[in-house]
């Protein structure tokens, strides 16, 4: 899988994690709309059973983007030099987490629409799903910052490789950006990631020329 990611040209990473699940989402639509322009009690009910299918379609796609982050910043910390490298540790850590979030988010989502489909609307049943709603609510904040932090510390490692020196965040903030705008960013930052993984092997194939 890390091989997959880091040599994908940035084309295939755009068909892999934003035309893919977008061709089955159109196709879960193609088979959802024809349902709710029946407007029977029986299709409202198989309205939100497909609604629940939902999220097991983009999270298998959500987690490869999870893991393309996770490589590219381990790719990065065995390039740079100790005086330059960040914490891969806090960025596991911050990874591991959106992971854990991603997944339990996806099925809370599932569960709350087969609990919609298959209980009446009751006030007791609204507490519940809103109760399960504030819950998440910390939850999802902590899901931002963790995101946050992941691209700044992939962003940082990026620029810090290009430039070969301690950077600031108006250097990387470029690249910063383009984590945030997917799968634009995917179009610049793969190359640079091409890049790099080439670089490395390049000296690895040269230190080991120079010991034969």
């Amino acid at each position: 899988m890390k091989s997959l990611l880091l040599n994908a040209k940035h084309w295939q990473l755009f068909v892999l994690l934003f035309i893919a699940p977008a061709l089955l989402m159109l196709g879960a639509m193609a088979i959802l709309i024809p349902t709710i322009t029946q407007h029977t009690i029986t299709n409202v009910n198989s309205i939100f059973e497909y609604f629940s299918y939902l999220p097991l379609l983009i999270l298998p796609f959500i987690l490869i983007q999870i893991a393309w982050h996770w490589y590219s910043l381990h790719l990065a910390t065995e390039v740079l030099s100790p005086e330059f490298k960040p914490s891969f540790k806090r960025s596991k850590m911050a990874l591991s987490y959106l992971i854990v979030y991603v997944c339990l988010y996806m099925l809370l989502f599932s569960f709350l629409t087969r609990h919609i489909q298959i209980n009446p609307i009751t006030a007791e049943n609204i507490a519940t799903t809103l109760g399960i709603f504030f819950l998440m609510i910390p939850l999802h904040l902590l899901a931002v910052f963790c995101q946050c932090y992941t691209f700044y510390a992939l962003a940082k490692s990026i620029k810090t490789i290009e430039l070969n020196r301690k950077v600031t965040f108006s250097d990387y903030l470029g690249e910063f950006l383009l984590l945030w705008f997917f799968p634009v960013g995917i179009w610049i930052l793969q190359p640079k990631i091409n890049a790099i993984l080439k670089n490395r092997r390049t000296s690895i194939d040269a230190t080991r020329n120079s010991l034969q």
